[in-house]
């Protein structure tokens, strides 16, 4: 089996990396986990580097660099170029799909449903047509309605699991974790737990 390329957005990067280190990245048997330059400079950010202290201590900022995805002037152009419509079909979209999640700035002017780096992961993918590991619904409706595979932060784990990467207190460890961060993918992940793991989610402490 060819394995499938999976470009990795911010969240979902800094959700697995650290716990599943070292085999988060790069060739599986059936997956390619990729980072790509664009998201860079939303991970040196000060705000990340304060919550999440592995970030750019080593060997993570050098894995992320190993496994960034390697694209040609050309190709880069081409993805630059593709952003304007990949913006205004994603808002078009959305605005049907997911209206009432909409965000506001402090004036009241309405934001994009993609942030600039969901964009660049999604103008990515879509000039390669490669898939996108991403938790973000916005990002995850648009990709899907383009045709491009996406993979949740729980699936790929359950893909972890199975390949020995981890085990099972070892994801009962890191759902604690996302909790404790207050970043757990969304209201309902113990349904979407119990759907992939075929177990119960479990029992988290602090948490009603």
């Amino acid at each position: 089996m060819t394995a499938k390329f999976l470009i990795v957005d911010s969240c979902a990067y800094l959700r697995l990396a650290a716990s599943v280190h070292p085999n988060f990245w790069g060739g599986h048997p059936h997956y390619e986990l990729r980072s790509i330059a664009e998201t860079d400079p939303e991970l040196a950010g000060t705000r990340l580097r304060r919550k999440f202290l592995w970030l750019n201590r080593d060997p993570h900022p050098s894995l992320r660099k190993k496994w960034q995805l390697k694209t040609t002037k050309q190709e880069l152009l081409d993805i630059e170029d593709s952003k304007e419509f990949l913006l205004e079909h994603s808002e078009e979209f959305l605005e049907g799909e997911i209206s009432s999640r909409r965000k506001y700035d402090r004036d009241g002017e309405e934001l994009p449903f993609l942030s600039v780096p969901d964009l660049a992961v999604l103008a990515v993918a879509y000039h390669f047509q490669y898939g996108i590991l991403t938790d973000e619904l916005a990002l995850t409706l648009v990709a899907k309605d383009l045709g491009l595979p996406t993979m949740s932060s729980l699936k790929i784990l359950k893909y972890f699991l199975d390949q020995g990467f981890v085990n099972d207190a070892k994801v009962d460890a890191i759902m604690q974790q996302w909790s404790n961060a207050i970043d757990l993918p969304h209201t309902g992940w113990a349904g979407d737990f119990k759907k992939v793991f075929k177990r119960p989610a479990p029992k988290l402490i602090g948490k009603p």
